[in-house]
C-alpha cells in the first residue's frame, strides 16, 4: 500500500507541474483556436474544476507534513505577508468579486510551491521537473505532428508551434526553462545522459520552432549566466580574474547591442515598440500613478471595456491580456506595498541562492537562481509575478522555500517514503 501511495503521489506531482505549465487542457477546450480568429467564447469551467481538484489533493499529499510546511513559511515569512496582502487588497480592489476569486486560485497554487520543497529536495525537485518537461516535450511534438489543428498556430501567427499551449509565446517560454532544466540534469549524469541531451536538444528545437523571440533571448542569456555563476565555485584569485574578464566581456556587449538595438531586433522580425508593448507600458504606468500605494487590487484589472482596463486598451489600441510587465502588473494589483514585499524577498533569496551555489557541489544547487534570473527575464515582456495557476508563481514558491530548507541539494535521498520508486537518482526505477 506504500508503494502504491509513493506512486501515485510521484505521479500525482508530475500532470501537475505539467498542467501549471499551461497545457494541454485549456487548448483542447478552446478547439484550437488561434489569435486573431473569430470563434465561439470558450467555455474553461472544466478547467477551473480541474484546478480545484489539484488544490484538493495538494492539500491532502501536504497535510500530514504541516509540521514541516509551518517550518518553511515562517522561515520565509514574505510568503505568507505577500498573500496576506493579495487577501486584503480586497479591501481595496476596484472589482472585489474577481479579486477574490483570483485570491482563492493563488493561495491554491501557492499550496502546490510550499508541497514540492516540503516533500522533495532541490535535486529531486529537479528531476520532477525533467519528467514534467520531458512530457510537455513528447506531447507538443505529437500535437504538431498529428493534431496541428492544435499544435500549430492559424490565425496571426500562422505556421509556428505552439505544441500543447495555447499560444507560441508559451512554448517558447516552457521550451527555455525545459533546456535549463535539461541541461543541469545532463551534466551530472552518470546513465543515459544521451536522453537528457536530447530532452536539451528538443527543447531548443521546439523554441526555435514557436519562433518566440523574448525567450529566444532569455536563453541566450542564461547560458552564459550559468557559466559565470560557476565560476563562484572557483578559488578567490581565479575567481576575481574570470569575473573581471567576463564583466569586461558583458559590458561590451550590451553597449554593442544598445548601439544596434533596431538592427537586431529587425532580424528577430521585431521592432523596439516590442510588438506594440511599450504604448501598453505608457498608460499602465499612468494609471500606476493614479493608485500608487496600495494598487487597484490583486488581479481585478483586465476584464472589459466597461473596467478601468479600458483606458489602457484605447490608448494602447489594442486588447492587452495584462500590463506585458511583470513589474508593472505587481503595481498595479499591489501598488508600493507590493512591490516593497517582493523587492525585500527577491533580494534575499537571492542572496541566499548565491551563497549556495558557491557552497555547493551539484548542479541541482544552480536551480534556485538560474530560476530567479530566468523569472526576472521573463517578466521584462510578459508578467507572471504572481500568476495563478501557473508553473512561474509555483517554482518561484518552491525555490524560495527550498532556500531556508535545512535538506542539502547534495542529498540524494531526504525524503524516506518515495525512495524505493524514485531511486538513488532521484528518477523511477525501471526495474
Amino acid at each position: 500500500m506504500r508503494k502504491f501511495l509513493d506512486k501515485a503521489e510521484f505521479i500525482f506531482t508530475i500532470l501537475a507541474l505539467l498542467t501549471y505549465t499551461g497545457g494541454p487542457l485549456v487548448v483542447i477546450l478552446s478547439g484550437g483556436e488561434s489569435e486573431g480568429q473569430q470563434g465561439p467564447e470558450v467555455d474553461l469551467a472544466l478547467v477551473r474544476v480541474f484546478f480545484q481538484f489539484i488544490y484538493l489533493l495538494t492539500f491532502l499529499f501536504l497535510a500530514p507534513h504541516w509540521k514541516r510546511a509551518l517550518y518553511l513559511l515562517l522561515k520565509e515569512k514574505t510568503i505568507l505577508i505577500l498573500l496576506g496582502a493579495i487577501l486584503f487588497s480586497i479591501l481595496w480592489s476596484v472589482n472585489p468579486g474577481q479579486t477574490m476569486n483570483r485570491s482563492i486560485a493563488i493561495i491554491g497554487t501557492s499550496l502546490f510551491g510550499i508541497y514540492l520543497p516540503t516533500r522533495y529536495t532541490l535535486r529531486q525537485i529537479l528531476h520532477l521537473l525533467g519528467w514534467a518537461f520531458g512530457l510537455s516535450i513528447t506531447l507538443s511534438i505529437l500535437f504538431a505532428v498529428g493534431l496541428p489543428r492544435y499544435g500549430i498556430m492559424g490565425g496571426t501567427h500562422t505556421g509556428t508551434w505552439r505544441g500543447i499551449y495555447t499560444h507560441k509565446n508559451t512554448l517558447g517560454a516552457m521550451m527555455a526553462l525545459s533546456s535549463v532544466v535539461f541541461l543541469l540534469l545532463a551534466i551530472e549524469a552518470k546513465k543515459r545522459s544521451w536522453l537528457l541531451w536530447l530532452g536539451l536538444s528538443l527543447s531548443i528545437l521546439l523554441l526555435l520552432l514557436s519562433k518566440s523571440s523574448s525567450p529566444l533571448i532569455n536563453l541566450m542569456i542564461l547560458l552564459p549566466a550559468f557559466l559565470i555563476f560557476r565560476t563562484f565555485r572557483w578559488h578567490y584569485s581565479l575567481r576575481t580574474f574570470a569575473l573581471s574578464f567576463l564583466s569586461f566581456i558583458g559590458f561590451s556587449s550590451i553597449s554593442l547591442a544598445v548601439t544596434n538595438a533596431e538592427s537586431l531586433v529587425s532580424l528577430l522580425g521585431k521592432d523596439l515598440t516590442f510588438t506594440g508593448r511599450s504604448a501598453v507600458w505608457i498608460y499602465v504606468w499612468e494609471m500606476i500613478q493614479q493608485r500608487p500605494w496600495l494598487g487597484y487590487g490583486y488581479g481585478s484589472l483586465w476584464k472589459d471595456w466597461y473596467s478601468e482596463t479600458s483606458y489602457v486598451w484605447r490608448g494602447a489600441g489594442w486588447e492587452a491580456p495584462n500590463a506585458h510587465n511583470g513589474f508593472l502588473e505587481l503595481g498595479l494589483g499591489l501598488g508600493l506595498l507590493g512591490a516593497t514585499i517582493f523587492l525585500i524577498q527577491f533580494l534575499t533569496a537571492l542572496k541566499r541562492a548565491l551563497v549556495l551555489v558557491s557552497k555547493s557541489k551539484t548542479s541541482a544547487c544552480f536551480l534556485p537562481l538560474l530560476f530567479m534570473l530566468f523569472t526576472i527575464l521573463a517578466n521584462l515582456t510578459e508578467s507572471t509575478f504572481l500568476d495563478r495557476n501557473s508553473i512561474y508563481w509555483v517554482l518561484y514558491g518552491a525555490m524560495l522555500l527550498s532556500l531556508v530548507s535545512k535538506r542539502h541539494c547534495e542529498t540524494e535521498t531526504a525524503l524516506p517514503q518515495p525512495e524505493p520508486f524514485l531511486g538513488k537518482t532521484g528518477l523511477p526505477q525501471t526495474s
